[in-house]
C-alpha cells in the first residue's frame, strides 16, 4: 500500500477522486482551513472511503504523535502532492521557509517523490499583499534557488511547464489553470 499525501488539500476534490479510483493506496489530505476541514468531513461521511483521512493542520504543525492506521505520519509518505498552493504554503515553498520544507521532508519515507504544481501568473495584479514580495517562480528560479536549499538526500529532478490540467477536478485547479501555464516541479530523494 502506498501512502499519498495532499498538502494544502483545500476542498479535497483531487484527493477524493484519487482515493475513489485507487482503493489500494491510502490518501492523507493535510489542510489547515477549519472551513475546508468541516466541509470535507461531511463529504467523507457520505462517501465512506476507507482509504482516506483528512488532518486539520498546517504542514509545519504535523507532529510525531499524529497517526494514521496506528502509524505515525512522519516518514510515511511515498508521494506528496502540493497542487497550486496559496497564501502561507505558497510563500513558504517559494521562499524556502525552513519550517515548511523540513515538515514536508519529515513526512517522506525513503525514495519518496514530491510533486508541486504552481501557476506563476497570480504574481500579476491579482496577488494578495502578503505574497507581493515573493519572486515570480519560473524554471530557472527553482533550479537555482531551491536545489541548494534541499536536504542532501533530495534534489530537483525535473521542472517543466504545462498548459492546462489533464484533469481539473477542483474549482481552485480550474481557476488557476484558466490563468495560463503551470510550473511542475518533481523533487526526488537521491
Amino acid at each position: 500500500m502506498k501512502y499519498i499525501y495532499d498538502i494544502g488539500a483545500g476542498d479535497c476534490g483531487w484527493v477524493f477522486g484519487q482515493a475513489a479510483s485507487n482503493p489500494d493506496n491510502f490518501y492523507v489530505a493535510i489542510e489547515p482551513s477549519e472551513k475546508s476541514f468541516v466541509k470535507t468531513a461531511k463529504k467523507q461521511n457520505k462517501r465512506k472511503l476507507n482509504n482516506f483521512l483528512i488532518i486539520n493542520k498546517a504542514i509545519e504543525n504535523i507532529e510525531e504523535n499524529d497517526f494514521i492506521n496506528n502509524t505515525n505520519l512522519i516518514e510515511k509518505a511515498d508521494e506528496i502532492y502540493i497542487n497550486y498552493p496559496w497564501a502561507k504554503l505558497l510563500e513558504g515553498i517559494v521562499n524556502c521557509d525552513i519550517n515548511i520544507w523540513r515538515s514536508i521532508f519529515n513526512c517522506c519515507r525513503d525514495e519518496a517523490e514530491i510533486f508541486i504544481s504552481i501557476n506563476p501568473l497570480p504574481w500579476e495584479d491579482r496577488t494578495p499583499d502578503r505574497l507581493s514580495n515573493i519572486p515570480s517562480p519560473n524554471k530557472d528560479y527553482f533550479e537555482s534557488t531551491l536545489e541548494p536549499f534541499l536536504q542532501k538526500n533530495f534534489n530537483v529532478s525535473e521542472v517543466n511547464y504545462r498548459v492546462g490540467s489533464p484533469k481539473a477536478v477542483t474549482k481552485w485547479i480550474k481557476h488557476v489553470d484558466a490563468l495560463g501555464k503551470t510550473i511542475n516541479i518533481l523533487i526526488k530523494q537521491a
